[in-house]
């Protein structure tokens, strides 16, 4: 990173992008964004996922609750987590329902 003046200056107005998981949003251009961020200001990996998840609004600052403060890679509870978050149900109830049990059975904070 450099240590301009100018540089320093650009830092303090650039602000990482927050997420709500409103419809007009989307999680990978926001993970791109954040990416980059967190690339300029040379945080560690355990450092990007706390940072992370400051800058969840909403539905997703509470999913984020849940989530390792540091990777672990892609583990079953967090992969359930994530598709939990984005089950719809497009076919029958039946099927959202299997998949949705199917989900919860691999979480144990799940009431």
């Amino acid at each position: 990173m450099s240590d301009s003046p100018a540089f320093q200056a650009f830092l303090r107005t650039c602000a990482p992008p927050k997420f709500s998981a409103k419809t007009n949003e989307d999680v990978h251009d926001w993970l791109l964004k954040v990416d980059r961020y967190f690339e300029l200001m040379n945080l560690t990996s355990a450092n990007r996922v706390l940072a992370a998840k400051l800058l969840l609004d909403g539905l997703p600052a509470k999913w984020a609750i849940h989530v390792p403060n540091a990777p672990k890679g892609r583990n079953n509870k967090l992969f359930a987590h994530q598709k939990l978050y984005n089950l719809k149900q497009d076919k029958s109830v039946t099927k959202y329902n299997y998949q949705f049990e199917t989900l919860r059975a691999v979480l144990d904070d799940f009431g």
